[in-house]
């Protein structure tokens, strides 16, 4: 297993992790191919997608209307962008 590691990546503290195994999801090899991706949620309520094979971030959230704490979420494959 492999890891990295990014100062400041969120300006509150962490209030949950989610990582998704996302088949079909790129990396060049075809359908059978997949991806991982983690979630990562603040208590200010930015929510942060990660392409753990890049090591980047690829999307960005601010969920401004949410009186509690992001603590979980799912993954809905094949859901209109």
């Amino acid at each position: 297993m492999q890891s990295w590691s990014l100062k400041d990546a969120h300006d509150e503290p962490l209030s949950m992790v989610r990582l998704f195994d996302v088949a079909g999801g790129g990396g060049g090899g075809g359908a059978n191919s997949s991806s991982s991706l983690i979630a990562s949620g603040d208590e200010g309520g930015g929510l942060k997608i990660w392409d753990v094979r890049a090591k980047k971030q690829v999307r960005i959230f601010w969920i401004e209307f949410c009186e509690f704490l992001l603590t979980n979420m799912c993954l809905l494959v094949g859901a209109s962008q």
